[in-house]
């Protein structure tokens, strides 16, 4: 499993984020077209990306911050991505 860094990740997250595009806020939530925070955005996306999130929130802080930070570093590069590739890449309007 890769965390980000690769063309294909950076289409796929892209697509996947393009559909959560209109979710309202909703703090704590993480379901496409009902709610979702911001961790809840990147949560959703993950779960369409790899099926499921890396462990349950809560069981592990330390584990739990190890994969949540690769995550958000994922997040962080996909938004270089998107501003090199921004020509690419439209969002149906």
């Amino acid at each position: 499993m890769t965390t980000g860094g690769d063309d294909e990740t950076g289409r796929r997250v892209l697509e996947a984020a393009i559909g959560w595009i209109g979710t309202p806020y909703r703090h704590q939530a993480s379901r496409k077209g009902v709610g979702c925070d911001c961790l809840g955005l990147v949560r959703g996306i993950w779960r369409e990306l790899y099926g499921s999130e890396p462990e349950a929130p809560g069981h592990d802080a330390a584990r739990d911050f190890y994969y949540w930070s690769a995550v958000l570093r994922s997040v962080s590069g996909f938004e270089i991505y998107r501003k090199v590739y921004s020509n690419v890449f439209q969002p149906e309007k």
